[in-house]
């Protein structure tokens, strides 16, 4: 064995052990139910024990923000002093207006808002996970090789994964995984969160990708794009602008994102007729966010709105699934998110009208789990959770990294 080899050998022995150590001193978790690796979202809890060392290039740390803006894997004895140019004027400090709601989309196309920022983009872009620095380890980016939109990864963490390539590095941005995995996508930062790392604002091209770059406010989008999607690019980054409300009729900043769970102030739906409902906005919300908490936004409409009212209207009082001795000391409820059900009438306005009556859903706590109407307090029930969470093969409705046991077995099908 050669010399460097058994360095090598001696390298990887020493962070096992050491690795081990440090999980020794873990005490064990209460029991979650946690999201298959093959779904969008990963758990947010780190397995210390479990590290694989794959060749000399960054150390992997836990996201710091959505949507994985930061800068590119410089491979050590590199930099990126010989980036090409960057194109055309930046737009460093662009903070529009903020309007009431975005405007109208061209057909076929479709607006994502995160936190108070909307923009369009093509209906056939679907949704994913931006890849981070452990991406030689991810088995749950989208699929296919169509663009998308990247999901909001604040309660993402990164596996204790060391990536290694023997491409070049590429410019900040356009990582971390090599030039092989790209895929266009539209992502998003938020900068007034600790440790998330800001890219220059402009535009960059490399090897036949482009990069645009725009802050407004606090959020930071990215757009990266390859030849057959390069045309649509201007006209997406375009589109970009401050709101106070999304096209589904959520807004950007919600009584429901505190610290600590809140009733709506609504008399109840105790008195609302199903067949009223025309559409229901599902808005979820980063908890304990200071300014804008809007993670995303989804609509059911139809029958299907009507329906959802009708369980929750016949799910009995109360709160739960619960399992409060999982809380930890002080934690009044411990969930991540919560999400504002806003059922709307066939004559109202979703960028104007504040719907028919706000109900508040706690899903991803320890206690305190169910609706609050501002009225009745409500038990998730197997029927309520099919309705939001999506039946097995649709599409996710709400984003969730870890469940309580009883709630998984009311609200996750067996194939997710």
């Amino acid at each position: 064995m050669s010399d460097s080899s058994e360095q090598d050998r001696r390298a990887e022995q020493a962070f096992r052990e050491a690795f081990t150590r440090a999980a020794a001193t873990v005490p064990p978790a209460p029991l979650q139910v946690r999201r298959a690796p093959r779904r969008r979202w990963v758990p947010a809890m780190i397995a210390a024990a479990a590290v694989l060392l794959i060749a000399s290039t960054a150390v992997v740390a836990l996201r710091g923000g959505p949507g994985d803006v930061g800068p590119a894997t410089v491979r050590p004895g590199q930099s990126n002093a010989e980036d090409p140019a960057r194109e055309g004027p930046a737009t460093v400090g662009t903070d529009p207006a903020v309007v009431p709601s975005p405007g109208p989309v061209p057909d076929g196309w479709r607006s994502v808002t995160f936190r108070d920022v909307s923009v369009a983009v093509p209906g056939e872009w679907g949704d994913g996970v931006a890849p981070d620095e452990s991406w030689c380890a991810e088995s749950g980016g989208p699929t296919g090789n169509g663009a998308y939109v990247a999901v909001d990864s604040t309660l993402l963490a990164s596996a204790l994964i060391l990536c290694g390539s023997s491409a070049p590095p590429a410019p900040e941005g356009f990582g971390p995984d090599p030039e092989a995995g790209w895929r266009p996508h539209l992502r998003f930062a938020d900068l007034a969160r600790t440790g998330t790392e800001a890219l220059q604002d402009g535009v960059t091209t490399y090897e036949g990708w482009t990069l645009r770059v725009r802050t407004l406010g606090t959020v930071q989008v990215a757009l990266l794009t390859d030849a057959a999607t390069e045309p649509v690019a201007e006209q997406v980054m375009a589109s970009l602008t401050r709101t106070e409300r999304s096209a589904e009729g959520c807004d950007t900043r919600s009584p429901v994102q505190a610290s600590g769970q809140v009733s709506p102030e609504s008399d109840g739906i105790a008195d609302l007729r199903p067949e009223q409902v025309d559409r229901v906005a599902l808005c979820q919300y980063l908890r304990g966010a200071d300014g804008p908490g809007l993670m995303g936004a989804q609509v059911v409409s139809g029958e299907e709105a009507a329906g959802l009212v009708r369980a929750i209207q016949d799910s009995p009082t109360g709160v739960g699934p619960d399992s409060p001795g999982t809380c930890a000391w002080g934690v009044e409820d411990g969930g991540d998110t919560a999400v504002v059900l806003r059922p709307f009438g066939s004559a109202e306005d979703a960028g104007l009208d504040t719907g028919l009556g706000d109900i508040h859903f706690y899903f991803d706590g320890c206690a305190g789990n169910g609706f609050d109407d501002g009225s009745v307090r409500r038990q998730l029930t197997q029927d309520t959770c099919a309705r939001i969470f999506g039946d097995p093969g649709t599409t996710d409705r709400v984003f969730w990294t870890s469940l309580s046991a009883k709630t998984a077995r009311l609200c996750v099908p067996p194939s997710r």
